[in-house]
């Protein structure tokens, strides 16, 4: 919906774009909402410059209106639940004292599970560090790794090397910053500033679930 509302802006693009975006709420997942919601910032960045390099600013600018009308619109649609959330957060660790005194959760407890460096080699090699079982990475244990796969990593390098496209450069930065976002505590030159000023970002844990939008990236980079 996204993609399809930067190259044909107009009502129809909006209303899709609604209905994604409230589809997504629905779901209740709001950390990988807020993780997306990167993503699609980082490549709506590219796509920004871009338009100001190719004198598209006009119908950049109209994809957007009609991008955040949808929006709107997509949280209006499900707003009732979130409404609730919003009241009782400031009485949750999330959004009131955290586990540490701070607003949001504690630093060591938000940087619980962050991905090591090394290990995010499990990206191409899926039991480098172990499984479930028997694990020997730098997390206090897992269920297994996030793994995309030595095809897909080939094709996504291929198309960042080959493609020239603002939709690649957008999603090839985003996947690369949310692979610092996964590494938490152990790449805290980003991550420690990031957490105390960006909005929402102390409230989510597990760092390493950003590789699951690494994924996501990684395989529109590919097909």
């Amino acid at each position: 919906a996204f993609a399809f509302a930067l190259r044909r802006p107009g009502p129809l693009s909006g209303l899709l774009f609604a209905a994604a975006l409230a589809l997504n709420l629905r779901a209740g997942h709001i950390q990988i909402t807020y993780y997306l919601a990167f993503l699609l910032g980082i490549w709506w960045i590219v796509e920004a410059v871009g338009a100001v390099r190719h004198g598209r600013l006009k119908s950049f600018g109209t994809a957007t209106s009609w991008m955040a009308l949808g929006a709107a619109l997509g949280v209006l649609m499900v707003a009732q639940p979130y409404m609730l959330l919003q009241e009782y957060r400031k009485f949750s660790t999330r959004g009131g004292a955290g586990v540490e005194g701070a607003a949001g959760l504690g630093w060591t407890y938000a940087m619980n599970w962050s991905q090591g460096i090394g290990e995010l080699i499990t990206l191409l090699i899926a039991d480098a560090y172990g499984g479930s079982a028997l694990y020997w990475g730098e997390k206090p244990f897992t269920a297994g790794p996030h793994y995309v796969g030595g095809v897909v990593i080939l094709l996504a390098v291929l198309a960042l090397w080959r493609v020239r496209r603002n939709a690649v450069w957008g999603i090839g930065i985003a996947a690369f910053v949310m692979i610092l976002f996964a590494l938490g505590e152990n790449f805290p030159l980003l991550n420690r500033p990031m957490y105390e000023d960006f909005p929402l970002f102390s409230s989510f844990r597990v760092p390493e679930t950003w590789l699951s939008l690494v994924s996501l990236a990684l395989a529109l980079l590919a097909a």
